[in-house]
């Protein structure tokens, strides 16, 4: 995603897999329902985070393997992951400013 690369993205995605994304609305362009299937949501991720010169970082979103996308060393989203048989089967993921507001560095 990182990079763009629609393909590898879609290979580690299950066949099935379930997307959501909390923005609180503060997000344009922002999917305001859950996505399925490993297209659509990759096309959604690529165009959603792609764009951004961020820095993904590989981290524990509670108790679950998961993706830390920072700017400027900004949180700007947290995505948890569920993997079954060795793909993502579902991606939580969470860019609302006021619910990340705690993981901001002073």
């Amino acid at each position: 995603c990182e990079h763009g690369d629609i393909d590898q993205l879609i290979a580690v995605l299950d066949p099935a897999v379930i997307g959501d994304f909390d923005s609180g609305g503060a997000i344009p362009g922002a999917p305001l329902t859950e996505l399925d299937g490993a297209e659509r949501v990759a096309r959604q991720l690529i165009r959603s985070l792609s764009p951004l010169d961020a820095r993904f970082e590989i981290a524990d979103v509670n108790g679950s393997p998961g993706v830390v996308v920072l700017i400027d060393n900004a949180v700007v989203t947290v995505i948890a992951l569920g993997i079954r048989d060795g793909a993502i089967d579902l991606i939580h993921a969470i860019g609302n400013p006021t619910k990340l507001a705690h993981l901001q560095q002073p």
